[in-house]
């Protein structure tokens, strides 16, 4: 059976998908952390350079594809039942996401769901609209300035180092290599024109943990400041 079906035969890709994939799904990501997850003893040796954070040691990841989706998604037409993608599409530029939604339209049986979930633009408005002056954000132990409400709000959105009184150290470059930044952000509205866009109907906003896709129980992991949206291909 292929790895990318379940027991019931059903074809499910996860676009993205980090340590966070599930096992029954075809998982793809690209990134270096994932390339490195083979290895745990590079794992170890990003974390003590101060490369990566403690957290990655002893992750388990899922099996993982290692393809730059941006180049395609590896599967014919009308060939999946169900696309996942959590927190990837914002480290995308804007025309890579159009292009990635419309891979997603055509891999997808008629009828078949895609479930994207991003930061949500409109919900970080509001936090920084409704916070007071005094908003005092936890700060990296390096930094040695001041961090306002509108440098957090900057930071949600752009690639911004927040210890701005010293040149950017090596280790902060190779960092960002690491870590990719946000290349753009989404509220429901945006999310809704792309998806249309695409080709996709039956759009709908969806509570974190609810709504059609399977597992999306276990899928989702990221429920503060995340809009999820649930579409169809007809």
């Amino acid at each position: 059976m292929n790895s990318s079906q379940t027991g019931c035969g059903k074809v499910k890709i996860n676009l993205g998908s980090g340590f966070s994939g599930l096992p029954q799904w075809l998982n793809y990501d690209n990134s270096i952390v994932a390339r490195f997850s083979r290895f745990p003893f590079l794992i170890r040796v990003c974390v003590r350079l101060g490369l990566l954070v403690p957290g990655y040691l002893g992750l388990k990841w899922p099996p993982v594809v290692c393809h730059d989706c941006r180049r395609g998604i590896p599967k014919g037409d009308n060939a999946v039942d169900c696309v996942y993608t959590s927190h990837f599409l914002e480290h995308l530029y804007r025309h890579e996401v159009i292009a990635m939604l419309k891979e997603a339209y055509r891999v997808l049986k008629p009828g078949g769901l895609i479930r994207v979930v991003v930061p949500d633009g409109k919900q970080i408005a509001q936090k920084y609209l409704s916070t007071s002056d005094d908003f005092d954000p936890p700060l990296p132990d390096d930094c040695c300035i001041s961090f306002t409400r509108c440098d957090w709000f900057s930071a949600q959105f752009l690639p911004v180092d927040m210890n701005m009184s010293v040149k950017p150290k090596f280790k902060r470059r190779f960092t960002e290599y690491f870590l990719r930044h946000h290349k753009w952000m989404y509220d429901y509205e945006s999310m809704c024109a792309l998806l249309r866009y695409a080709g996709f109907i039956n759009i709908n906003l969806c509570d974190f943990r609810k709504g059609e896709m399977d597992d999306v129980e276990k899928l989702d992991v990221h429920m503060t400041g995340s809009l999820h949206v649930e579409a169809r291909k007809p």
